[in-house]
């Protein structure tokens, strides 16, 4: 979900990323630089006519050609490499870049190296041309997330908290944790907590990638933790960059945690969340229901939803804990918000919200090698804007089994 607001409400997730209104878009203006890095004319293939035709340049020789040559391969092995497609297919979607849309655009080629909207080519031509050219804000977010995804070298990381609420932040306004008896998975395993923190809907990836890390901590220290610039660039296919870019969709948390894990990894759903937890470890809290009230950041909720539901979340169960009075169950749920890191949910409030809650029984030797991975315990990222979306994958949720 979106961070909220200081009166409560979601922000817009491309409202720090509106295009210029200047003739020359930040998007455009981006791809030059790049262009420019990467040794490829700003002017496409106008620039080789330019060469043969004006006579106060000089002729092209030999060594020039050469150099050329050479620049574009180096070019074309750099995106290659940080856009894992082969060499072959940015050649022809630098290419198709020029004698279809006239540009070099970095975007374009890499919509087009990626082979977004290939099978339905009328309909691309027609919505990468708006990609370029189409004002108004929808096409301003479009670009505006293309631009991040061709732009960002990977997540952003800090060595350190850069100022998000700290778990001793969270014990002041909920001290019910610091009872003997109340379980923490960090604590008990001695494992550091990792923080990550979305900017706009995130979740449903934010939570996985925490989730795998705690796993992986069990069998080996210093672990890292997926790094999701590169995972979007990386790996996800033309229909999923197609969503993401174009309709601005978001994704199932739990399909997500399936796709990063070791292969043929196993959940369980069933039996206590208590037990659960401490046997496997965190367990990934999907589809969970969002009401206006929950916006707000409290440290706790309890009872029910009181709100019309707006959207769903996905975050990571951490711990568990008994008032020692009134023996009423509650969970220590990790959030992605700045200053709401920590939340707990009362038993009841966490029925009310039709979460599922799954656990992974395989054990994590690591995480798998088709993905990159950054170093830091905090990490943010801002080439999403989607959040949790329950799919055909993930049915309407069962009640906990606790």
């Amino acid at each position: 979900m979106n961070e909220p607001t200081a009166d409560g409400s979601p922000t817009d997730c491309a409202e720090d990323n509106r295009a210029s209104a200047s003739a020359e878009s930040e998007f455009e203006s981006a791809s030059k630089r790049h262009r420019a890095q990467d040794g490829i004319s700003s002017n496409g293939a106008e620039s080789a006519t330019s060469a043969t035709t004006s006579g106060n340049l000089p002729v092209v020789g030999h060594a020039s050609v050469a150099g050329a040559d050479g620049a574009a391969a180096q070019a074309t092995a750099a995106r290659s490499d940080r856009w894992r497609v082969d060499k072959a297919a940015v050649q022809a979607a630098v290419e198709a870049a020029i004698s279809e849309f006239h540009t070099e655009d970095e975007g374009i080629v890499f919509l087009l190296a990626k082979g977004v909207m290939k099978s339905v080519p009328a309909l691309r031509a027609v919505q990468f041309t708006d990609l370029l050219n189409s004002s108004g804000e929808e096409w301003e977010a479009r670009r505006a997330r293309l631009k991040r995804l061709v732009d960002l070298t990977g997540d952003t990381t800090h060595p350190g908290n850069p100022g998000w609420q700290s778990f001793n932040d969270f014990l002041k306004v909920a001290p019910g944790w610091e009872h003997k008896d109340a379980y923490m998975f960090h604590v008990a395993r001695n494992v550091p907590l990792a923080h990550r923190v979305q900017h706009s809907g995130l979740c449903y990836i934010h939570a996985p990638a925490v989730v795998q890390r705690y796993l992986v901590s069990l069998h080996q220290k210093d672990v890292g933790m997926i790094d999701m610039t590169k995972l979007l660039r990386e790996t996800f296919t033309a229909k999923e960059l197609e969503k993401h870019i174009f309709e601005d969709e978001g994704g199932s948390s739990f399909q997500m945690l399936k796709r990063i894990l070791q292969p043929g990894s196993k959940f369980v759903t069933d039996g206590t969340h208590e037990d659960n937890l401490k046997t496997y470890g965190p367990g990934l809290v999907s589809g969970f229901a969002v009401d206006p009230d929950f916006h707000a950041g409290h440290a706790s909720y309890d009872g029910e939803l009181k709100g019309k539901v707006v959207g769903h979340h996905a975050m990571a169960l951490i711990g568990v804990r008994r008032d020692p009075s009134s023996g009423q169950l509650w969970y220590l749920l990790q959030n992605w918000w700045p200053q709401a890191q920590f939340v707990e949910v009362s038993r009841e409030y966490l029925i009310s919200s039709e979460a599922k809650v799954s656990f992974v029984i395989t054990p994590q030797l690591k995480i798998p090698d088709d993905f990159s991975t950054q170093s830091q315990l905090f990490a943010e990222n801002e080439n999403v804007d989607k959040p949790e979306q329950m799919m055909s994958e993930d049915p309407a949720c069962p009640v906990p089994g606790d």
